[in-house]
């Protein structure tokens, strides 16, 4: 398996003045333009896996921070089961069986959680200082993805068959089914589609002089703003019918490109001719979110970017309650509701609360839950008296060698009950007191 050994990638530095003829720059723009015109909701075949030299393995590698059900690797031509704190590099082949699921963060650059019955590859992983280049192919299922705000040069993606998504910092889903057809959806933020036959870090590797580099960059800042993007809470469905016109005359304009060498006539002359065969196709039209869409994304709802990854999980660190803590006075009175709330542990894929009442600390607790969330809700309040009350949680998940808990950590706070609400009198006439319906605690 062919790794890259993770370092620093070069700092661009503006091109000394070039003899590169002026004229080719305007010859690749402006084709580039009209080629996403011609393409903009397209993608294509994969393309290989493209990385900077690096020197440091271990900004090459994602790592698992959540596991539900079965998960494999294939890692060097062998499939081995991943658990919570697992390192997963580039070119590993990741899958999760049925009612199976689980989360790659990628340092602080994004985090991917794969659904159910999902196949993908890690096609690139640079994780450097001045530059992250993540690229995922999606090979069948579906992928949820939260991205930090990238900066610079820093390129988030997620392509398929049929189409390349990328990101500037956004949670979005890439569906992609057995006859080719890609779906992606945006929640939050905004996705540039793209062609996969173009791959600007491929490019940007090839491209060996200052002035080569000077045109692909030019190119690539062209193609990027004339994508078409998705915004939030729409929805884009690629075919690879409805592109594969349009992908073929991209593939040419990029083999074009990959000929860039410092004399370029013969470049100048393949463009003319290229510029000449683009033509403006119809771009698919977004639609809204449908149902199974939002549900994907109210499963994944707390897909996060955590702080610390986890090593190779053998222990939980203990949950950090959130809201109600220290005694907090919550009047009754006032609210519908209380939610007792808390951080998410690395590697946990349970929690259980245990509620209890001024009364109840040394028997059995008012009510317990047990949640994938990192909330519960009370709603009914009849059964709670005023008083301190405390709840009890704890994170849990279950490995290879057995069911492993964190460390239990109570909570407080105090219910009260407010001045009752009052109607205003009518006429003279006091209108009976009005209070908040009395409800159960669960």
């Amino acid at each position: 398996m062919k790794q890259w050994c993770a370092g620093k990638t070069e700092k661009r530095r503006s091109p000394p003045p070039s003899t590169f003829p002026k004229v080719l720059l305007i010859a690749l723009i402006l084709p580039s333009a009209l080629l996403w015109a011609s393409c903009s909701p397209s993608v294509a075949k994969p393309s290989p896996p493209t990385t900077p030299p690096a020197t440091d393995l271990a900004a090459h590698v994602g790592v698992v921070t959540a596991v539900d059900g079965d998960i494999q690797a294939k890692q060097a031509g062998v499939w081995v089961p991943l658990e919570a704190g697992d390192r997963v590099s580039e070119h590993d082949v990741i899958k999760t069986g049925v009612q199976s699921s689980c989360d790659i963060q990628f340092a602080k650059t994004g985090v991917l959680h794969l659904s159910s019955e999902t196949t993908i590859a890690l096609d690139t992983i640079s994780l450097a200082e001045d530059r992250n280049l993540i690229n995922v192919q999606l090979v069948v299922g579906t992928v949820t993805s939260k991205v930090a705000k990238l900066v610079g040069d820093d390129r988030y993606q997620v392509h398929t068959k049929t189409v390349v998504a990328g990101v500037r910092g956004t949670r979005f889903t890439v569906s992609q089914g057995s006859d080719e057809t890609t779906a992606v959806a945006v929640k939050e933020g905004a996705v540039a589609l793209y062609p996969p036959s173009f791959d600007p870090v491929a490019l940007e590797v090839q491209a060996s002089s200052p002035d080569q580099r000077a045109v692909v960059a030019t190119v690539c800042e062209k193609v990027a703003s004339q994508a078409q993007l998705v915004a939030s809470n729409t929805k884009v469905v690629v075919t690879k019918a409805s592109i594969a016109e349009a992908d073929s005359r991209v593939t040419r304009v990029v083999q074009a490109l990959q000929a860039i060498h410092p004399e370029p006539s013969s470049l100048q002359s393949s463009l003319d001719t290229l510029l000449k065969t683009i033509a403006q196709e119809a771009v698919e039209p977004p639609m809204p979110l449908d149902s199974q869409t939002q549900k994907t994304f109210q499963d994944t709802q707390n897909l996060q970017i955590l702080d610390a990854l986890p090593e190779k999980v053998d222990r939980l660190l203990a949950p950090e309650a959130v809201s109600p803590v220290n005694q907090e006075p919550v009047d009754i009175n006032k609210v519908d509701s209380i939610r007792l709330s808390w951080k998410p542990v690395a590697g946990a894929k349970s929690y259980r609360v245990d509620l209890y009442g001024p009364e109840t600390r040394k028997n059995e607790p008012l009510k317990t839950w047990t949640t994938k969330d990192t909330f519960v809700t009370i709603t009914q309040f009849e059964q709670l008296s005023t008083g301190l009350f405390s709840w009890d949680l704890e994170a849990s998940a279950d490995t290879a060698q057995g069911r492993i808990a964190s460390e239990v950590v109570t909570s407080t706070f105090e219910i009260v009950k407010g001045q009752t609400l009052k109607a205003p009198s009518i006429k003279g006439l006091r209108a009976p007191k009005l209070t908040l319906p009395a409800n159960a605690g669960q």
